[in-house]
């Protein structure tokens, strides 16, 4: 079998074989389960159970309220620019938060 030679750990710069020391080995990721996409998960869950399968639409928009299986949270303070979950957030169908992206304006706030 073919010796590699040593090199530094990615992680720490340790020498090692291959790109990892034994105290760094690579973990494969698991699903996402971060704090976010768990409260992400539990507003969906709560609106679902208070709402139904609608989405809040913009009327100004000219996308009134309507049903939807494919409802995802949109965050009325784009994450781009720093939003977080307790800026505030609605829930509306992915194609409306597709085309709001995060340049939205006020005037754009989805169910008013």
């Amino acid at each position: 079998m073919p010796s590699h030679p040593a090199r530094p750990c990615v992680v720490c710069g340790r020498l090692a074989t291959g790109g990892r020391c034994p105290a760094h080995p690579y973990r494969k990721p698991g699903p996402r389960d971060y704090p976010d996409e768990r409260a992400r998960r539990l507003i969906l869950e709560q609106w679902r159970d208070q709402v139904g399968n609608i989405c809040a639409g913009i009327p100004d928009r000219d996308h009134p309220p309507h049903p939807t299986p494919d409802l995802t949270v949109h965050h009325l303070n784009p994450r781009a620019h720093g939003g977080t979950l307790q800026d505030g957030w609605t829930v509306i169908c992915r194609s409306l938060n597709a085309q709001l992206g995060t340049g939205h304006t006020p005037g754009d706030t989805p169910g008013g």
